[in-house]
């Protein structure tokens, strides 16, 4: 009676398990238009990239299913791999890295979407003959893929990339060999195979469907998706795309990632982001931000950069170990040793103690203890990080170690209410500070005690607090290391319930026509001044000062008569780093007579300058700042509203 038990239970629990695996197995996942389904319900894609067979490194991610699933709150796993044999010399047994079927098996038994993406081309294509000559061909990739699909083509969970980032950043158009390349696999997928799976395929420019047009929209002919995407989902059903902007996104912005995604929309094509994050020859992180920005008003599809980091993208800081499975508590609270990208992801993912709005930095001023000139002539200037947008170039920095006693001052002109401040490393994610005092004062003379004190192992420190109203806000180091301090960014946010007054915008905006505008500007030796006035007709063409920008530096047009506006708009262009990175906005009647400038603030790539309505025939905007590039000016857009007395748009 006790064996019969024993045997019926053991019945049981196996009958269990595998219902549990079909349950896993059970979901539909299919592409209706530009939306993603998972059992007739949208699917917003949360993603991680990991590394899988002939990927580096050594670190079993089968065994961090618990993390990704339930800490972070991913939903997608996208995995490196290579179509080539593991290397013999691989470690065995309980060592031995993971395989395509082990990873399959543990996330989606799980109900975590895979997602095979072959990297053996990244920045290239398969091709035959193969280039270089023993790598692997156009035909082994496709051989690789029936063997992969037929494996597969049962799991719904199971998604396939046909490539990885294919392309370099010098095609001009975007090659046919993108598309030839491409439709070959999904027809071996579709066709050969007839496996059912949803297809993805990833953008070209080695995926980032950019061609480095800086701040510029995207333009068609260089977008792989745009041009191909719509043949490729009328001629083979439940087939989408994925794109990057690690690099190639780093300016422009929402707006301009949102003016992609709806022309892509408009093909009727689904996309998602295959990858954001950090990487090492720019900060990336502007890219993350407008990516993060859009998933919370269009529910765009986004995976991170990535679980096993070889480059910045790192999801921890801790040296040597900043792998998303090295935070410092996995119980589902906040981690305390998260990089910038960590803590962007895991907001990302969780809800955060509420704040209220961050409050407007206009007017604010900051000091520090280290010298406004660096030892190599590059301006170190404290109030920097008061921008709203800053490159890695014009972080603070302390220029030495860190010791007890350095400071960093902020003065907000007036007394404020806010109970939460932030300190963001920006792309220096290991140069933060390891302890600290936080001060507030009324004078800037009498501190008090601190109102937060302790050690810090985040690259972005939050620090909550009760209500304070004061106008100056001090941070004091308390501990050493090696390692500079860094400030990319500083917040203070308003109590949770506070609200800002929102601008009164015209309900009908249209620009004004440039047509026989004229432009001057100084220093002499500035190319092309009317280039910013006419339509782009080729992608470098700019005004350029071909000098250092320098505060007094201007650009002014001369709109022939005058004109009532509110708003003006700056891009420029392809020149990513060569924007204003300070200005004052006049306007006049006469040319003359400039009285007070109508807007003051910071630059950005694409910088927009709001204002009361007002009428003029000249517009001059004025640098305040000083920066070590030239000054360029792509495009700039005056607009007014529609019904007055303006001229129709071109």
């Amino acid at each position: 009676m006790h064996r019969s038990f024993t045997f019926l239970s053991v019945l049981l629990i196996l009958f269990c398990l595998l219902a549990v695996r079909c349950d896993a197995a059970e979901h539909s996942y299919v592409v209706s238009n530009t939306k993603f389904l998972q059992d007739g319900t949208e699917f917003t894609i949360r993603g991680i990239n990991i590394n899988g067979p002939g990927m580096p490194g050594n670190h079993k991610v089968s065994l961090d299913v618990h993390l990704i699933a339930d800490v972070w709150k991913f939903n997608l796993v996208r995995v490196s791999c290579s179509i080539r044999d593991v290397p013999n010399a691989a470690p065995k047994g309980k060592d031995a890295p993971d395989t395509l079927d082990d990873i399959v098996r543990e996330f989606t038994d799980r109900g975590i979407v895979v997602l095979i993406s072959p990297r053996d081309h990244v920045g290239g294509y398969y091709s035959d003959p193969p280039g270089p000559a023993n790598s692997s061909s156009l035909t082994e990739l496709a051989g690789w893929w029936i063997k992969t699909a037929e494996k597969y083509r049962s799991n719904p969970s199971v998604w396939f990339e046909p490539m990885a980032d294919p392309g370099g950043r010098e095609e001009n158009p975007i090659a046919q060999q993108w598309m030839d390349s491409t439709e070959r696999i999904v027809r071996t997928i579709r066709q050969t195979v007839g496996a059912p799976n949803i297809i993805v395929c990833c953008g070209g420019y080695r995926g980032c469907e950019d061609g480095n047009m800086g701040a510029l929209p995207v333009v068609a002919h260089l977008s792989a998706i745009l041009t191909y995407g719509p043949a490729i989902v009328k001629t083979f059903p439940n087939v989408a795309f994925d794109f990057s902007t690690l690099d190639g996104w780093e300016t422009g912005g929402v707006a301009r990632l949102n003016d992609f995604l709806d022309r892509v929309a408009e093909q009727k094509v689904a996309i998602f982001v295959a990858e954001y994050g950090l990487h090492n020859w720019a900060d990336g992180l502007h890219g993350a931000e407008a990516v993060l920005a859009a998933s919370k008003t269009r529910k765009l599809g986004h995976c991170a950069w990535q679980w096993v980091p070889d480059d910045r993208s790192c999801l921890c800081t801790t040296d040597n170990h900043n792998g998303g499975w090295d935070i410092d508590r996995t119980d589902g609270e906040r981690p305390g040793n998260l990089s910038w990208l960590g803590d962007r992801v895991w907001i990302d993912g969780h809800v955060e103690p509420f704040h209220g709005p961050a409050l407007d930095k206009t007017g604010w001023t900051a000091t520090s203890f280290a010298p406004t000139m660096r030892k190599d002539g590059h301006y170190n200037r404290a109030d920097q990080p008061l921008a709203n947008y800053v490159i890695q170039e014009d972080y603070w920095r302390s220029d030495t170690g860190q010791e007890p006693g350095q400071w960093y001052q902020v003065d907000m002109g007036t007394k404020r209410s806010f109970t939460r401040v932030e300190f963001d490393t920006g792309a220096q994610i290991w140069d933060f500070p390891r302890a600290y005092e936080l001060y507030v004062s009324q004078d800037g003379e009498h501190w008090g005690s601190p109102i937060a004190s302790g050690k810090n192992e985040q690259s972005v420190m939050r620090l909550s607090f009760p209500l304070q109203n004061a106008r100056f806000i001090k941070i004091v180091l308390t501990s050493k290391t090696w390692r500079q301090w860094f400030i990319g960014n500083f917040q203070v946010y308003a109590p949770f319930g506070a609200t800002t007054p929102a601008p009164v915008l015209p309900a009908h905006e249209i620009e004004l026509d440039p047509h026989g505008w004229l432009a001057t500007a100084s220093p002499v030796g500035w190319t092309d001044l009317l280039v910013p006035l006419r339509p782009l007709q080729y992608e470098w063409s700019r005004a350029a000062s071909n000098t250092k920008s320098s505060p007094g530096d201007f650009y002014q047009i001369d709109m022939q008569q005058p004109k009532r506006f509110h708003k003006v708009v700056i891009n420029c262009g392809r020149f990513s780093y060569e924007f204003m990175r300070g200005y004052e906005l006049y306007a006049s009647i006469d040319g003359s007579n400039w009285g007070k400038p109508i807007a003051t603030g910071r630059g950005a790539p694409i910088t927009t300058i709001q204002f009361t309505p007002i009428t003029a025939r000249y517009v001059r905007i004025i640098q305040t700042r000083e920066n070590t590039s030239q000054w360029v000016i792509t495009q700039m857009h005056v607009y007014g509203e529609q019904g007055a007395a303006i001229n129709a748009a071109r």
